[in-house]
């Protein structure tokens, strides 16, 4: 139920699972985290250090034993905070970026069609030479390559 919603705010499925875990208890080492979560183990390293820099999971040494706790679920106030504040800033660099990319973009908007034909060698030289009005091959494959559509 709240990993749904936390996976709607920004966390990933993991991310949720192994937060939500963290709640439940004081502290917990992966091993125990895994065992719980059903999230091998090894794949929970990424997902703490993740949630760390989201500031939502910190590390805590226990008789030589790394542990991690969740932090208060208040602090997803300032995560969702932080992600919108980012949201704002690509939104107006993307209104400088749009003009850019549309001096770019061809006027028409569409591509020019190359249409292709196979190739024969002229006698009177050593260089292949293509003829599209002589053959056409009918059965077309479409290329895209700089901007112009081939039709081969």
């Amino acid at each position: 139920m709240f990993e749904k919603y936390l996976e709607e705010i920004g966390l990933s499925d993991k991310e949720a699972s192994v937060y939500v875990a963290l709640l439940q208890v004081d502290h917990d080492s992966v091993l125990d985290l895994s065992k719980r979560t059903g999230i091998n183990r090894t794949t929970i390293y990424p997902v703490l250090e993740t949630l760390a820099k989201k500031g939502l999971v910190s590390e805590m040494q226990i008789d030589k034993k790394v542990h991690y706790k969740a932090e208060p679920p208040e602090r997803l106030e300032s995560f969702v905070e932080r992600r919108k504040l980012n949201f704002e800033e690509q939104s107006k660099r993307l209104k400088d970026i749009v003009p850019q990319l549309k001096s770019i973009q061809r006027e028409s908007g569409e591509r020019p069609v190359v249409k292709c034909a196979d190739h024969f060698h002229d006698k009177s030289s050593d260089a292949q030479r293509w003829r599209p009005e002589e053959k056409v091959n009918l059965n077309p494959r479409r290329h895209k390559c700089d901007g112009f559509l081939f039709i081969c």
